[in-house]
């Protein structure tokens, strides 16, 4: 950073030399300017080096070593003025007792003051040190008339015209203009050489190393402690994630900021509490499932062993009371496979297009032959349909039937007689011109006492929930049929929920969508 922070300074300063050393060779321009105009040509000072650079010199031009003209300017130190490569323009004129170094050593030229009236005199905002050369004046073919510049790269002509007007021009441009008479040729910097600018410019490297230092010291300051408490936070989240990784759930982050790692961390806590629910819900499933099996085949086990030791005879009714259990066994065997492929996204279906009308009658005559058997009643107003077209849906037939048995077998199961299911079917029109509108067709089906407590209304949707004061384990049953109901109902696309029913007890509402 700081390289290129001196990089930087020493350019701007470069350019700003540059840009006030041409504004000078402006001024000079136009002091030649208005002296061709007095006289009509360049006689008064061809081949006078001596005249010519006075006249750059009372135009400001700095005539210092490592000015436009000093060493590393136009040339190196200890080269020839003139370069013999360069074979653009012929060396300048030597004149008589002229040196080669500065003309103004050997005589002090002659200034005709008319010639230059009216142009205050620059050099006296300076302390003059004439070392001249790097630059010249060019007639308007561009031929050297005085100074001792040589073309290079960089080289940069000011036009001189009659009518005073100057612009800055390159070296290969094509003027063709009656008014230029000739041309201020110069050589821009290409490095700070006087004494002057390079005190500037150590100064200026000098404090930027001092800012830097000091920008480097407060950074760290003020990094150093925020890494040490990003890294410790970030190494608590490691271990933590390494418990949760190693089955320790239960393992929180403490939360004290608002700001992203405090958002990380509370994610960290919600996704640590859901897998400390699942993983409960997981052990609860297994000794649910376990406790479950174990029933039935505890019951056949001390039947068959009391009729294996004598106990019990074998009778065909107690053959038929343990081939019972193995019913049951087997039907809560079938319920967990269903259910598991239902969670795996395995559970098939194979719909078509059926009247559920036809399906819905067949079940409930299963339901009214069950409920006679308990007392139970039996309200339904299907019949108020067949009149119609049916009740077109998109569905499996069979995952139907045991969706409407199951819920029947719940409401027969866990209704106390005398007592009355009821059952209402109807049609939800969806509104025309919406195509996410569409028809629904709403079974209800209600039983009276007894009932489920608000609180636990949504959880009988869960594999293997019982609420224990009401619908216990003796009425039977596997515990999962509302589960594989629900799960049913939403491979159709439809909705299931459950709420206290007028009757006393729960009160079923299905919607399923119609084709």
């Amino acid at each position: 950073m700081y390289a290129m922070m001196q990089w930087s300074v020493d350019r701007g300063l470069l350019k700003y030399i540059n840009q006030r050393e041409q504004q000078d060779f402006h001024n000079l321009a136009s002091m030649l300017s208005h002296a061709y105009k007095k006289t009509g040509n360049w006689k008064f000072i061809a081949g006078d080096n001596m005249l010519f650079y006075t006249i750059a010199d009372r135009a400001g031009v700095d005539l210092r070593p490592g000015g436009p003209g000093g060493p590393g300017r136009g040339r190196r130190p200890g080269s020839p003025e003139y370069d013999p490569r360069d074979t653009l323009h012929a060396p300048p004129p030597i004149r008589r007792g002229d040196r080669g170094d500065h003309p103004a050593r050997n005589r002090e030229p002659v200034l005709d003051e008319r010639l230059f009236s009216g142009f205050p005199d620059q050099s006296k905002r300076r302390k003059k040190h004439r070392a001249g050369g790097g630059f010249g004046l060019l007639d308007a073919e561009k031929t050297l008339l005085a100074g001792d510049f040589r073309a290079r790269s960089q080289s940069q002509y000011i036009a001189i015209r009659v009518d005073g007007a100057e612009s800055g021009l390159k070296r290969n441009d094509n003027i063709r203009s009656s008014n230029i008479v000739g041309w201020i040729a110069f050589n821009s910097r290409d490095r700070i050489i006087e004494h002057f600018d390079l005190d500037i410019a150590s100064e200026l490297r000098s404090n930027f190393l001092i800012i830097s230092i000091l920008v480097i010291f407060l950074s760290g300051l003020v990094s150093f402690p925020l890494s040490i408490f990003l890294v410790r936070r970030v190494k608590s989240l490691a271990q933590a994630t390494h418990h949760i990784a190693s089955g320790h759930f239960e393992t929180r982050l403490k939360v004290t900021s608002r700001d992203e790692i405090g958002v990380l961390f509370r994610d960290f806590n919600h996704l640590a509490q859901s897998l400390e629910k699942h993983d409960t819900e997981r052990k609860r499933w297994i000794a649910d499932v376990s406790h479950e099996l174990r029933t039935p085949l505890a019951i056949m086990k001390g039947e068959l062993e009391a009729m294996a030791d004598g106990i019990r005879s074998a009778s065909p009714e107690n053959i038929r009371s343990a081939q019972d259990e193995v019913e049951n066994l087997s039907r809560l065997v079938d319920d967990l496979y269903d259910l598991t492929k239902s969670d795996l996204g395995a559970l098939q279906y194979k719909k078509q297009n059926l009247d559920l009308l036809p399906i819905l009658q067949h079940e409930l005559n299963i339901l009214r032959d069950h409920g006679s058997k308990k007392s139970l009643s039996i309200i339904d107003d299907i019949d108020r349909l067949r009149d119609g077209t049916g009740i077109p849906l998109w569905a499996d037939e069979n995952r139907l039937k045991q969706l409407f048995r199951n819920l029947f077998q719940n409401a027969v199961q866990y209704t106390d007689y005398p007592g009355t299911i009821q059952v209402f079917v109807s049609i939800i029109r969806g509104r025309s011109g919406v195509d996410s509108e569409k028809n629904w067709v709403e079974i209800i089906l209600e039983d009276s006492k007894p009932g489920v407590p608000e609180d636990h209304l949504e959880r009988i949707f869960d594999p293997l929930f019982r609420v224990d004061a009401a619908r216990n384990r003796r009425t039977g049953g596997s515990g999962l049929g509302l589960a594989i109901c629900r799960r049913i109902v939403d491979g159709h696309n439809g909705r299931l929920s459950a709420a206290q029913s007028s009757l006393g007890g729960v009160r079923f509402t299905v919607r399923l969508p119609c084709v």
